[in-house]
């Protein structure tokens, strides 16, 4: 007598076949895994760089200004003035 499908399908599979399906599930899950975590990785260091860009201009901006608390805080004798830049007179002078 045969015997009835219903046994034939609560066995598992084999070992091998069981493990080479869980390999290539651990190998899909780690590869998305690490796209995930190189795009997180991608948009700081985007971030980092615009914030650097940010911090920079406004560093330079800052050191244009006159310094306005060495006065008040009369520490230094004389305030600096802020120098004149050397692009903005030369491009209004050059008439050749």
């Amino acid at each position: 007598m045969p015997e009835p499908i219903f046994y034939r399908r609560i066995l598992p599979p084999p070992e091998t076949e069981a493990q080479e399906i869980l390999q290539s599930q651990y190998a899909a899950y780690e590869f998305y895994r690490e796209v995930r975590y190189r795009e997180a990785f991608e948009q700081y260091c985007q971030w980092y760089a615009e914030t650097a860009a940010e911090n920079q201009r406004d560093l330079a901006q800052m050191q244009r200004e006159l310094n306005f608390f060495g006065w008040l805080n009369r520490r230094s004798d004389k305030p600096k003035l802020p120098e004149p830049d050397p692009e903005a007179s030369n491009s209004g002078s050059d008439a050749s």
